[in-house]
């Protein structure tokens, strides 16, 4: 096989062996013998070595001719390839050569599949990531629709629930309860009444039931405190109740109602349901710091600042808890602007 110009890779057959350069360095490369394939083509021809050689020599400050310099080429050396087929023009066959392009045409096979199944696999996952980019969009925009949808349903809960207080308060609001009052053995409930009644100076003809409110446990007749047991007035109008609490401060203390009565304190007020009386004492115990009024009127707990600010009612303990929040922001707004 004719010998090939490394620097323009043309093949030299029909060139004249004066007219050809082999390098005698490590590269043993060839080439025209001319200023175009040779820059330095003086000092090319008066050492043997091409223009790679020489400034592979120069950096090295070592001959890098083996044949030369009679040294042999180390294991750590690294051998540069070619660009072109690595056969030995002198003894190739073409059955060397076919050999030589069979397996050169195996490596670009093997890299042009290579290529098709990375190819293949970039389009699978582009694909697969659409796939679930549209999904976590879907599935986002659920979780949306039911946040939204909790959020109503907490809020609808919220107002059945304060409306089914506002109905069982509504049936307690001709009630009074009177705690503390002692249960007397033998005692006559009419004639209990007949007594409040002439200490208050009202009429007991007003009332349509009383009762203790004795708690019923397996039976048995039980209450928070036995020996006292809450009396529950009913009255037969609004009028009427309000007509007996706006005198309840007659009857302070057991003594009040007996004559041979203890001095433990009696209270007369409205009866509420469980969840007004909850309400009513985390009120007095949250507020009780920045309120200066927290009361009942109506079945309705209701609060204020002082004798100049507006009434407040309270339905929750989310109600108490957005004035704790209010009243800690208007603290910090009136500490910036003294700090001002």
């Amino acid at each position: 096989m004719p010998p090939q110009c490394k620097k323009f890779k043309q093949f030299m057959s029909s060139a004249k062996p004066e007219d050809t350069f082999k390098c005698s360095g490590e590269c043993g490369d060839t080439y025209h013998k001319n200023k175009k394939c040779l820059k330095s083509y003086t000092k090319c021809i008066s050492t043997g070595l091409c223009d790679d050689c020489l400034e592979k020599k120069t950096k090295k400050g070592t001959p890098m001719s083996t044949k030369a310099s009679g040294q042999q080429k180390t294991p750590t050396e690294t051998v540069r390839q070619e660009p072109f087929l690595s056969l030995d023009p002198s003894s190739v066959t073409i059955e060397a050569l076919l050999a030589e392009l069979n397996s050169k045409m195996a490596v670009v096979f093997e890299i042009k599949s290579n290529t098709d199944f990375y190819a293949e696999s970039y389009d699978e996952t582009v694909k697969l990531q659409k796939e679930t980019n549209d999904l976590i969009k879907t599935q986002a925009k659920k979780i949306n629709d039911l946040q939204n949808r909790c959020q109503h349903l907490e809020t609808v809960n919220s107002a059945l629930e304060m409306r089914v207080h506002a109905i069982e308060q509504e049936d307690k609001n001709r009630n009074l309860e009177i705690t503390g009052l002692e249960n007397r053995p033998n005692e006559s409930i009419p004639v209990l009444v007949n007594t409040i009644a002439s200490k208050l100076e009202v009429n007991p003809g007003d009332l349509d039931n009383v009762e203790r409110a004795w708690r019923h446990n397996k039976g048995k007749k039980t209450s928070e405190n036995n020996k006292c047991p809450p009396l529950i007035i009913r009255f037969r109008t609004t009028t009427a109740k309000e007509e007996w609490y706006n005198r309840r401060n007659r009857i302070r203390k057991n003594s009040d109602v007996f004559s041979d009565g203890s001095s433990t304190p009696v209270y007369i007020n409205e009866n509420l349901t469980n969840h007004n009386k909850e309400l009513l004492w985390n009120a007095k115990q949250k507020l009780k710091a920045t309120f200066k009024f927290i009361w009942v009127k109506y079945g309705r707990v209701l609060c204020r600042k002082d004798e100049n600010s507006r009434v407040i009612p309270l339905y929750s303990t989310m109600d108490i808890e957005k004035l704790i929040s209010s009243t800690r922001t208007g603290e910090q707004c009136t500490l910036i602007k003294e700090q001002n």
